[in-house]
Order: C-alpha cells, then sequence, then structure tokens
C-alpha cells in the first residue's frame, strides 16, 4: 500500500511525462507521452487519436511555461502505423531547450527490462487528462482551456498479445490527491503507463491505448513494440 508522500511523489513524477492533445479548433482529442530516444525527441500517441484530424502536423501540443506562458511545440515528421495502434511526431531541440524546466521526457534510464509476465500484479500508474478533466470557453474570438490530470493508480492484472491488461475502476485519484468518479477513459489514450518499484521508482511500461470503467479494464501497449515502430520509421532500421 502506497502512503500519501509516496503518491504525491508519484503523482508529480508520472505528470511530467505526460502531455495533452488539441485539434486545431482546441478540443481535446487525446493525450500523448514525451520521450527521449536515440538523441531525438518525440510525442507518442495513438494513431485513433488522430482518427478524424484532416492534418496532423495542425494538432496542437500545448505547454504551460513557469512564467504562465503557453506556448505549442513545433510539431514535424508526423507518422502513423494504425496496426499497432500508435502514431509520433518528432520535435526539435529548440522546443526541448525551451520545456525541459516544465517537462520531462522518458529515456531508457527509466525503460522496464522485465520479462512481462513477471509484472503480473505490479502496481501500476497512468497519468492523464480525460474529458471530464478539460474545459474549453470562449470569448468572443478568445478560447480558453484547463486541464486536471488523472493520476490513475492501479494493478496489472494480465499480460496478453503485446498489452499489459490493468485493472479499472470508476474511481481515480486527482491531481489534488482528491478521490472522484471517472465516468469515462476517453481522451486518456497515448498517456504514459509506468510500473511502480519500492528500489528503482518508476519504469515505464508503455502507453495506454483502451479502457472502459465499465469493463473493468485498461490496456497497456508494450513499449518495446513502440521502439520497434520508432526504429523502422525514424532510423531505417
Amino acid at each position: 500500500m502506497l502512503n500519501n508522500e509516496l503518491i504525491d511523489e508519484y503523482i508529480k513524477e508520472s505528470g511530467k511525462y505526460q502531455i495533452k492533445l488539441l485539434d486545431k479548433d482546441k478540443y481535446s482529442i487525446g493525450s500523448s507521452t514525451l520521450l527521449h530516444y536515440r538523441d531525438r525527441y518525440f510525442i507518442i500517441t495513438c494513431s485513433h487519436c488522430l482518427k478524424y484530424v484532416e492534418e496532423p502536423l495542425d494538432v496542437i501540443v500545448p505547454i504551460v511555461r513557469s512564467n504562465d506562458v503557453v506556448r505549442a511545440f513545433n510539431l514535424r515528421n508526423y507518422q502513423s502505423d494504425d496496426g499497432i495502434d500508435v502514431a509520433s511526431f518528432e520535435i526539435s531541440f529548440v522546443d526541448f531547450s525551451n520545456t525541459q524546466n516544465e517537462k520531462g521526457y522518458i529515456s531508457d534510464v527509466i525503460f522496464d527490462e522485465t520479462d512481462p509476465l513477471q509484472n503480473i500484479n505490479g502496481l501500476i500508474v497512468i497519468n492523464a487528462t480525460n474529458y471530464i478533466g478539460f474545459e474549453r470557453e470562449e470569448d468572443g474570438e478568445i478560447i480558453s482551456v484547463s486541464f486536471t490530470t488523472l493520476p490513475y493508480f492501479s494493478e496489472i492484472i494480465d499480460y496478453d498479445n503485446d498489452y499489459y491488461i490493468v485493472s479499472a475502476s470508476p474511481l481515480g485519484i486527482s491531481q489534488d490527491g482528491l478521490e472522484y468518479n471517472v465516468e469515462t477513459f476517453a481522451g486518456m489514450s497515448g498517456s504514459p503507463a509506468f510500473k511502480i518499484t519500492e528500489t528503482h521508482g518508476l519504469q515505464w511500461l508503455g502507453i495506454l491505448t483502451n479502457g472502459d470503467p465499465d469493463s473493468g479494464k485498461i490496456w497497456v501497449l508494450n513499449y518495446q513494440f513502440i521502439i520497434e515502430y520508432l526504429n523502422s520509421h525514424y532510423f531505417n532500421d
């Protein structure tokens, strides 16, 4: 059982790798994961999040600076693979330099190298923003959006066909530490998922691709297939 101090630590740590996706009209279309791999920087999400986006490079990925100034990443080199439900953008080193104090980038230091079957019954945290935690307001030509992240703590109950299956409950913990009802996981696809360990802190397992409180399950794609996808699409390996 995690104590409140550890919960606070894991909420803060897992949240820095997650970022929201908006369409050009500033409506939420999903979540995504920030990744540093082979000296390049990527935003990883699910391809189904972009299913109804006409031009993927029009997607807005906002970040709030420490001085409350909001900027968006300059997205480039869009790639996708519907077969594994993964899509990605590359971001420049300049963008990384301008955002590294507000966000973090998953690197191979925290890749989980355990046999997936050995992770069954382990604790997991998925940091995301669902549609319940997203608000959009229009005032003339000004559009304001706000997010409330949902650090979702649960247990891995199985591993099947490259996916971790996680126990899902309608009860979640918000970023202020309060419990609240999770009516939907919509908007959480693409969020990073981490195994919680006593000795090594958070270890990256993959990204959330699907989930339903009514079914009692969340599916997390193993990160190893994301790495294979990047090697194929960006490095020609």
